[in-house]
């Protein structure tokens, strides 16, 4: 299972700096980078953003502001 969780990062990774290729965007121009702030996008060891800071390390993560509005929209409701 862990192996697997890994793989999949590491195609998510993957997947985004292709992304970023195709379009004409340069890793050396890269300072920041947010998601939703799950652990295999966020994981400070093995998530996503650890190894796009491998790649780039001015990417700084942060967790998307939205979604921590929107995370705090349904705690005030409930």
């Amino acid at each position: 299972m862990w192996l697997d969780y890994h793989r999949q990062i590491n195609k998510r990774a993957n997947t985004i700096v292709q992304k970023l290729k195709e379009i004409g965007l340069s890793l050396e121009f890269l300072r920041g980078q947010g998601c939703d702030g799950g652990t295999n996008m966020s994981g400070k060891y093995h998530g996503v953003q650890a190894r796009i800071l491998n790649l780039q390390p001015k990417a700084i993560y942060t967790h998307c502001a939205s979604h921590r509005l929107n995370l705090t929209l349904i705690k005030v409701e409930t």
